[in-house]
């Protein structure tokens, strides 16, 4: 039998393929290549920016949080400056650039500049040098910080522990949280610069709420240049300087008529005064009284708010007005922070426009709000309550031939409190409040600690929580489960 052939279908006489044409081979060079360059990239990449720094002294923070940059009203304040500034540091030059000590050294040569020096002194090499800045004579510790003016007139030390902010862990041990110096630093030079220093004077006797429940906000008033003193209309006249302030934080007792005689003197001599009251029901006739010349009155009710957006989700008794255009408030909403008030009431103003005085709306809530008289309200609206808008903050000044007196109103005192001061705008909404009465050219220092840590993230309404969860849930597993059957089909077709 004749050997059968096997048909010839054109394989057999093909070329074979060289090594290098193989599809597999030649995307594997390929990737290996990618990576090759992408490694390369890397080293020059990092060749360059290390002899930027070296050369240049060009630096770049890359924080979450910007942890080692000074925020814009620190580098408008050194922009400003027009006396030279001393910054020392107490390290030993053995512990120079590690730990914390590292972490604030790298911060603080931030402030170096035309009128400001940023120096490390060891005391151990140089025992003397702190005589000068040691007023208790109890000595300076060691890793302290000094900020003065250069004939060592004016100066603030601070201890180490200052420059940080302090938690616990479970088991009550304290760590270091954040870097706080920045307020710190920046108001001692603003401070060691500073002809005037005003003093904001918190009224007590009348059940106010306590400075001792307001400590935050006491030690910004301090880090910014205040002296903050309390103030007892008992003990004899009233001596007040012209750039000083003086606030009044929800009293549950009234003025006597001595008292409010004293106050009304005060503000008719171009004084300055702000003014917080919480909600309550408690009747206050001779505050009230106080208010009468200006034509303003505090509301005896509590504003419900339900619009989204303008309460934080977990209350509609926890207000986020809308902003005005004044001063006060106008640097808070273009820094994209919000005021919140945890339980307000409305201010009731003048409607129309009167002789000598100006009245300028601070913060105000949607339309959608009411106000109500029942302070046991479940939040559901009732005949009888008021639709909004409502003013719930305002400032207003009086002309006279004596001087121009200023008031700022707000509708709550809560948001001054420990817990509360620091939550978005708040402090700077009191901290604005105080600077615009003091008159000061100076700007307000409302400078946030920085964490070292990822922060929670804070949320106004529900509908930003649905949003998110929307996002998480469905939207991007989609995009990617799309991206995945995109490049699948297109591999089935190489």
């Amino acid at each position: 039998m004749s050997e059968m052939k096997k048909p010839d279908n054109g394989t057999e006489n093909a070329p074979k393929k060289k090594w290098f044409q193989h599809k597999k081979l030649r995307y594997g060079g390929m990737t290996a290549l990618v990576v090759v360059v992408v490694i390369a990239a890397t080293i020059l990449l990092n060749y360059g920016v290390t002899t930027l720094q070296d050369v240049f002294s060009l630096k770049l923070d890359v924080t979450g949080n910007r942890l080692y940059s000074l925020t814009q009203q620190s580098v408008d304040l050194l922009d400003g400056l027009e006396e030279d500034v001393e910054i020392y540091t107490l390290f030993r030059n053995t512990n120079l650039g590690s730990g914390y000590g590292g972490m604030l050294q790298k911060f603080l040569d931030n402030y170096q500049g035309e009128h400001v020096t940023v120096e490390n002194v060891d005391p151990v090499v140089n025992p003397t040098f702190t005589k000068d800045f040691d007023k208790s004579g109890n000595g300076i510790a060691e890793n302290s910080v000094i900020v003065t003016n250069k004939d060592h007139t004016r100066f603030r030390v601070f201890a180490f522990s200052d420059m940080f902010t302090i938690a616990y862990n479970a088991s009550y041990q304290a760590y270091p949280e954040g870097l706080q110096a920045e307020n710190k630093v920046t108001g001692a030079i603003q401070y060691v610069t500073s002809e005037d220093m005003p003093t904001a004077h918190f009224l007590t006797g009348h059940q106010e709420t306590d400075l001792t429940s307001m400590t935050t906000l006491e030690q910004y008033l301090e880090d910014a240049s205040y002296t903050v003193a309390a103030l007892d209309l008992t003990q004899g006249a009233l001596d007040i300087g012209e750039n000083d302030v003086i606030v009044v934080v929800s009293p549950q007792k009234d003025l006597t008529a001595d008292e409010l005689a004293e106050l009304k003197e005060y503000l008719a001599q171009g004084g300055r005064m702000l003014m917080a009251m919480d909600v309550s029901e408690t009747n206050l006739p001779n505050f009230a009284a106080l208010l009468e010349d200006y034509q303003a009155k505090f509301d005896t009710n509590v504003i419900i708010e339900q619009k989204n957006g303008y309460y934080h989700y977990q209350s509609p008794l926890i207000l986020i007005p809308d902003m005005g255009e004044q001063e006060i408030v106008s640097t808070i909403a273009s820094s994209n922070l919000s005021a919140v008030l945890p339980a307000a009431r409305s201010l009731t103003l003048p409607t129309a426009e009167v002789e000598g005085l100006t009245v300028e709306t601070l913060l105000t809530t949607s339309s959608e709000a009411f106000a109500t008289e029942n302070f046991q309200t479940d939040g559901t609206k009732q005949q009888g309550d008021i639709q909004g808008p409502f003013t719930v903050a305002a400032a207003i000044t009086k002309q006279s031939e004596a001087g121009d007196s200023q008031l700022v109103l707000v509708g709550n005192g809560n948001f001054m409190m420990d817990g509360n001061i620091e939550q978005y705008g708040n402090v700077n909404l009191a901290m604005n409040s105080i600077q615009w009465l003091a008159g000061s050219e100076q700007t307000a220092l409302s400078i946030e600690a920085k964490s070292f840590y990822s922060e929670a993230m804070n949320f106004t309404s529900r509908t930003e929580v649905y949003l998110l969860m929307a996002l998480v849930v469905l939207v991007i597993p989609l995009i990617v489960f799309a991206v995945g059957v995109v490049v699948r089909i297109r591999r089935r077709k190489l």
